[in-house]
């Protein structure tokens, strides 16, 4: 959580700082920042930083970001750190199952109510440079092959439970309830595609 830039300099926190805890509660990726601080607008934050070697408490009030989010006025800067191919892998293989929790805990909002605008954050992703924008379409890539393994009629996952079901069985499923199967999986996909399209003109709209 080492800041790059920051709007909240006026609180003491610096390009630089790193900040530990906020609140009490311990940060130490970049994500939980924006968890702590989502539902906290306008509400005094004690936040300790590293700054220098030295700790330092200041107080941090979050702005609403005009979406229901809080939002501190900060940015991550990138450290980059040579590591051997092992160590790569592992961080990655890390990453991809954080995502993958993230990607759950989104679908679990979404289906509460909550508004995800992907054509918003595309392009906000965008103006934050090429290497954000390669990360985005990667979360994406990731996204749609999770999305592709959940056991709906037509895609992967669902061929796979009905290859499942047919290999326990011994035999193939006749082919009128496929057609069934198939056409439920149509109308989850359909239903899938035009709640999160009207999610994303709603969010663009406000």
């Amino acid at each position: 959580s080492v800041l790059e830039e920051s709007s909240a300099a006026s609180a003491g926190i610096k390009a630089g700082d790193k900040i530990i805890s906020i609140n009490g509660e311990k940060v130490e990726r970049w994500e939980d920042i924006g968890r702590i601080v989502s539902d906290k607008a306008g509400r005094v934050l004690s936040v300790v930083i590293d700054s220098e070697g030295v700790k330092k408490t200041v107080t941090v009030i979050p702005k609403d970001n005009g979406e229901g989010r809080a939002i501190m006025g900060i940015t991550p800067s990138v450290e980059k750190e040579d590591v051997s191919l092992d160590r790569a892998i592992s961080l990655g293989a890390e990453r991809c199952v954080y995502i993958l929790k993230m990607m759950v805990a989104g679908l679990a909002d979404i289906l509460a109510g909550a508004e995800v605008g992907v054509a918003r954050m595309a392009g906000t992703v965008a103006d934050s440079g090429m290497t954000a924008l390669f990360a985005f379409i990667a979360l994406l890539s990731l996204n749609l092959g999770f999305l592709n393994l959940l056991p709906i009629p037509l895609l992967d996952g669902g061929l796979l439970i009905l290859t499942l079901i047919e290999g326990i069985s011994g035999k193939e499923l006749p082919e009128r309830a496929l057609y069934y199967i198939q056409a439920v999986g149509i109308i989850i996909i359909g239903f899938i595609f035009l709640f999160a399209m009207c999610n994303d003109v709603m969010s663009l709209m406000k």
